[in-house]
């Protein structure tokens, strides 16, 4: 079947209704009396099952999500969210028993065809979420940190985040989120840095590039343990490694490869002079390693005797300099 766009003369009675319903749709906004009445119309005559799918075809839509989202004259050319908006609206005269029978018909079959709303339903939201997490692994809450969290953000108040549009809302700190969450801030921030370390890797977006309510692609499910483990859930061994690693201008990465094989750190250190050197300056430089490590050794007699041999050494060496230094001796 060949239908001309310009013009609803071509129009066959079916396609010519569907016309009307979406000139009120999109040309008046969808008002109440012009909207609901003709989707009611339309409803109870079943006309969306007998209009063609598409061009050349004979076939009627499969269902009635796409007899919405198609495109025009065929369908609605809408999306199914904003048609469940417009559901909501009251028809000005529902006050009248014969309309609010019609209104209530038609609703209760609009909803029994599109299905539950997923932002209402309390089961398909859960489900969509199993869907994610399944799907995306820990990127899934990652995620939610990442585009409704900024450190340091003003507080406010619940009243202040109750219907706000995705588009208007704004980031909130880490401790108004956990305490919406019913968890800690140290935790939030855990994925928060986590997300911040694949940013770096270029995996996912950074923060400045998200906000509340952006849905993204996600990475692998595989590549979340690269950033957030379950050291991450227990300690904050993770993080003190990535700060370090920020400090230094190293790999948080390869950094955390080491720390998690200390069998393959040994035998680098045991094997390589340079990554022995490197080591004993890494404990040396920590402070509360440093006694602890001259106790250890110290209790071992051989590096006791090795320790007297280099102290007689130091002593012999400064009597030397002494004597270059003031031409004279008080001791052969």
């Amino acid at each position: 079947m060949t239908v001309r766009v310009e013009s609803n003369s071509y129009l066959t009675e079916e396609q010519h209704q569907v016309y009307q319903l979406r000139d009120s749709l999109e040309r008046n906004g969808g008002t109440p009396i012009g909207f609901l009445e003709l989707l009611a119309a339309v409803m109870a005559e079943g006309t969306w099952k007998k209009v063609p799918s598409g061009v050349n075809q004979e076939k009627p839509f499969n269902t009635f999500s796409e007899f919405i989202e198609a495109t025009p004259p065929f369908g609605l050319g809408a999306s199914v969210e904003n048609v469940r908006i417009l559901l909501q609206l009251r028809h000005p005269h529902e006050g009248v028993p014969r309309i609010r029978e019609q209104m209530d018909a038609m609703r209760a079959e609009v909803t029994r065809l599109l299905g539950p709303d997923p932002e209402r339903d309390p089961v398909a939201r859960d489900a969509r979420v199993f869907g994610a997490y399944d799907r995306s692994g820990g990127w899934v809450f990652g995620l939610l940190v990442a585009r409704n969290v900024q450190p340091g953000a003003v507080e406010r108040r619940p009243s202040e985040t109750w219907g706000v549009d995705d588009g208007d809302a704004e980031k909130v700190s880490a401790s108004r989120f956990a305490e919406m969450a019913g968890t800690s801030a140290a935790r939030v921030m855990r994925f928060y840095r986590a997300w911040e370390r694949a940013a770096a890797d270029s995996k996912v977006p950074s923060f400045d590039q998200l906000t509340p309510g952006q849905e993204i692609d996600l990475p692998d499910a595989n590549l979340w343990g690269d950033y957030f483990t379950v050291y991450e859930q227990s300690t904050d061994r993770r993080e003190r490694i990535a700060e370090e690693a920020k400090t230094a201008g190293t790999s948080y990465t390869e950094a955390m490869k080491v720390a998690k094989n200390p069998a393959a750190m040994r035998t680098a250190i045991l094997g390589d002079p340079k990554t022995a050197e490197a080591a004993r300056d890494a404990l040396m430089g920590r402070t509360e390693l440093r006694a602890t490590v001259v106790a250890q050794a110290m209790s071992d007699p051989a590096i006791r005797k090795e320790a007297a041999a280099q102290t007689r050494k130091a002593e012999r060496i400064e009597f030397v300099r002494q004597v270059a230094t003031d031409g004279k001796a008080k001791t052969p």
